[in-house]
């Protein structure tokens, strides 16, 4: 299922905050917690913005 979401993620145009954290999502649910934390280090390194609502699921 990640994978799927990555490629769908990396062909994006425009990432918003709900593509970041579904992206989060689909690692954690995928077991990849070390690669959901880096994607929300991504998101915060990012110009979308974050919330405490990303890091609670990582």
């Amino acid at each position: 299922m990640a994978k799927a979401a990555k490629r769908v993620f990396n062909k994006m145009p425009e990432r918003d905050f709900v593509s970041w954290n579904t992206m989060e999502m689909a690692y954690v649910q995928s077991g990849w917690f070390d690669k959901a934390v880096r994607c929300y280090m991504e998101l915060k390194r990012s110009d979308v913005g974050y919330s405490e609502y990303s890091f609670a699921r990582v």
